[in-house]
């Protein structure tokens, strides 16, 4: 019939709950083509899962990390969840948690930058779980080689041994579009 929508829907994220729950809201009788599979992952993507502990004695967590930075002392940006005092009920007898939870807000963009020299990689993708995070990570790789944010390739190779672009959807789609392109140039 010539009066009725046809929605094609893509996602990286296509078996996922909210997903699904989004595709059966905008779709009626949906077809699912999946090329792979649920469980597929590309030859060309390698993943690496690091547990962060806070609780263990990590000193090299302040010592050794961004060694090919300008400014390796930087600290990574957090996102302000843990400045103010909770007053809630069931914050209020979890001070040890939520400490926890900081410290390991803390740790994290430091451990990107760990596996990211421990398998001297030249190029990743990393994701984080909000804007603020991708925003606050990109603040804090920059950071390590003192400049504003990433200005491209030099003849000499990347300005920043850990230059980065956000491909968030907080971005304008004009900007993600010219990070995708970096990105793929290498």
């Amino acid at each position: 019939r010539r009066d009725r929508v046809q929605t094609l829907f893509f996602s990286a994220t296509l078996h996922t709950p909210e997903v699904k729950t989004l595709i059966n809201e905008i779709t009626t009788s949906a077809t699912w083509v999946d090329l792979k599979g649920k469980d597929a992952v590309p030859d060309t993507v390698h993943n690496v899962a690091y547990f962060v502990d806070p609780s263990q004695d990590l000193i090299w967590s302040d010592t050794s990390i961004a060694s090919r930075a300008k400014f390796p002392e930087e600290q990574p940006i957090l996102d302000g969840i843990h400045a103010k005092p909770s007053m809630s009920p069931f914050d209020k007898d979890k001070t040890k948690a939520l400490r926890m939870s900081e410290k390991i807000k803390q740790l994290k963009p430091k451990m990107v930058i760990k596996i990211a020299d421990a398998f001297n990689m030249h190029q990743c993708l990393v994701f984080c779980r909000t804007n603020i995070d991708c925003n606050n990570l990109e603040a804090y790789l920059n950071r390590l080689d003192g400049t504003k944010g990433h200005r491209g390739k030099f003849e000499s190779g990347k300005e920043n041994p850990y230059s980065c672009v956000v491909l968030a959807g907080s971005r304008q789609q004009k900007e993600r579009q010219r990070n995708l392109d970096a990105f793929k140039e290498g």
